[in-house]
């Protein structure tokens, strides 16, 4: 018996995870000047050393047979780094998805980065190019309920490991909010 049939669903889940948000929203946002989630990352890390985790998740589309046409990954990316040859753990928002709004299946993805990084007492990296506010109007219209990741699910405050937040974005408002007992958000 061979997975090989499943190893390749999985590196073409990836592969289609690795579009972001599309072509054409892709070269929208750089036609703004501005780099996309991965190429951010890869900036800042250390040549080779991110290792992406929840690479798949998202919303997937099917097609009449029950095959996977499309995948629409959730707009944060995450997973373990080095910078400067120190261990981080380092989230972006994908802001060529949703543009970055925090909507249902991001929470799950803070709520574990957050986790992580408290578990293993590594420094937690957010690089937020989202939009502020907590939610989205198009996530209300589909669920009851809102979405605020730091105020029910996250880990025990204060976080035991250090946190950076660098945005660039003129409305960021949930994203750098910070609870009573953290350390405060840093800008550059």
């Amino acid at each position: 018996m061979s997975w090989q049939p499943e190893l390749d669903e999985i590196a073409r889940r990836r592969a289609m995870a690795a579009e972001l948000g599309g072509a054409e929203r892709v070269a929208r946002h750089r036609a703004n000047g501005r780099m996309t989630v991965r190429e951010r990352i890869d900036a800042l890390v250390d040549a080779g050393s991110f290792q992406e985790f929840g690479s798949i998740t998202g919303v997937p589309e099917y097609d009449a047979a029950g095959e996977l046409r499309e995948l629409l990954p959730t707009n944060l990316v995450c997973g373990l780094a080095r910078i400067e040859g120190r261990r981080v753990f380092i989230t972006g928002d994908d802001f060529t998805v949703r543009g970055g709004a925090n909507d249902g299946g991001l929470r799950d993805k803070f709520v574990f980065a957050e986790t992580f990084a408290q578990r293993w007492r590594l420094p937690l990296v957010r690089l937020v190019d989202g939009t502020g506010g907590g939610g989205s109007v198009k996530h209300l219209e589909t669920s009851a309920e809102p979405i605020c990741p730091m105020f029910r699910s996250s880990p025990r405050w204060p976080m035991p490991c250090p946190r950076c937040r660098w945005w660039r974005s003129a409305s960021v408002r949930s994203p750098a909010w910070a609870p009573r007992g953290c350390a405060p958000a840093t800008t550059r």
